[in-house]
């Protein structure tokens, strides 16, 4: 992390650095935008000036409107909470700007050096998250359709409430329709959102370990350059990042946790139709892996979001003589980051750490466990 703040005007690595930059999260975007401009929903145009465009600005906004209003209206299962949320999350995400508005402060706070040193990682947990996000949303398109127009799946693994031969076809197949839009929009806002994520992740890296190689930090100057980065870095994850992770994520925690039960409960596993276990498999496979991702990525927010403490323990354990005010500044950013509550919160509640990711399988192994055995002692 360099110390003398870069003048992006007079610097050629610095307009290198940050074309860099740009064509990396330009290349990061390129496959949510292909979805929302392929399902008709993108929307981060700016108005036009002519009569004729801004009508057709105008005729998209309100399709938009009546496409909301049509997929609200169709939540008649948990699942499509999850599916929603996510529609909702790429036009809000959109029409603020707030792809462009983080991208102005990632340059102002770091010049995205920790990104340019892990763009390799972080565009392999998007291209993977995006693949098997799609992957995932076309089987459950074709499992959503399969019990829409046959009876070859078990009622048990639908909504009680819903039986889908008593609605008309056409209605069916409005559902199925939609059921696109709610199922691609899941891949689209993950990939989004766990790339920005991973950028954060890989600032925090970066600055913990140019300090721990620093031979300068026992200067006040250069330990509080290091300080005033990682406290910015930190207001890049509050102001953009903090409130549609905890929504988006949360959200999927409690839908993927529901989904386990009550596969686990439905009594799928003793079905003979191999259709129906080909596909609890999947499902199940889905939420799996969706738990776990989002776990990781929860616990390595939080755990390089407050991993500059060890480089500053360090710093204060070595034999080195510090400047004076060195030792305080140290100590009083170590205690801050310590009781620190930066990371990734479940419904703005609880933090997201081992110990919520430990008491969360244990409750559902638990519930599990007890109705099981309460179903075996009823019936």
């Amino acid at each position: 992390m360099p110390f003398v703040r870069i003048d992006f005007a007079s610097h050629d690595c610095s307009a290198a650095l940050q074309k860099t930059v740009n064509n990396l999260l330009a290349r990061l975007q390129k496959p949510p935008r292909l979805i929302c401009t392929f399902l008709g929903f993108r929307c981060d145009y700016t108005v036009p000036k002519k009569r004729i465009l801004r009508s057709l600005a105008l005729f998209h906004n309100f399709f938009l409107a009546a496409l909301s209003v049509f997929l609200f209206s169709s939540l008649i299962a948990h699942f499509y909470l999850l599916r929603f949320t996510s529609f909702v999350f790429l036009l809000w995400w959109q029409k603020n700007g707030i792809a462009a508005s983080f991208h102005q402060s990632l340059i102002r706070t770091t010049s995205g050096v920790g990104f340019v040193k892990h763009s390799k990682d972080i565009s392999k947990i998007h291209s993977c998250s995006f693949i098997f996000g799609c992957l995932i949303a076309f089987l459950i398109v074709v499992r959503f359709g399969i019990a829409l127009f046959t009876n070859l799946l078990h009622s048990e693994l639908e909504s009680p409430l819903l039986d889908y031969s008593l609605f008309p076809v056409t209605f069916r197949l409005s559902l199925l329709i939609s059921s696109v839009f709610f199922t691609l929009s899941i891949p689209a806002a993950n990939s989004i959102l766990l790339s920005l994520t991973g950028i954060v992740i890989a600032e925090f890296q970066a600055l913990a370990s140019d300090f721990s190689e620093d031979v300068n930090t026992f200067q006040l100057a250069v330990t509080k350059h290091y300080i005033s980065v990682h406290w910015k870095i930190s207001r890049l994850w509050l102001l953009w990042l903090h409130r549609p992770v905890t929504i988006l994520f949360s959200s999927q925690i409690v839908i993927h946790l529901l989904s386990l039960l009550l596969l686990a409960v439905s009594g799928v596993h003793r079905s003979e139709w191999p259709l129906e276990i080909a596909i609890a498999a999947t499902l199940v496979t889905n939420s799996i892996v969706a738990l776990v991702l989002i776990f990781i990525v929860a616990i390595r927010t939080r755990s390089h979001g407050t991993g500059l403490q060890y480089p500053m323990t360090a710093l204060v354990a070595s034999e080195r003589a510090l400047h004076d005010q060195t030792y305080s500044a140290v100590c009083v950013y170590n205690g801050f980051l310590q009781h620190s509550t930066f990371g990734v919160f479940f419904c703005d509640l609880v933090l997201v750490e081992k110990r919520f990711v430990f008491h969360s399988t244990l409750i559902l192994v638990a519930a599990t466990a007890f109705f099981l055995v309460y179903q075996k002692e009823i019936f």
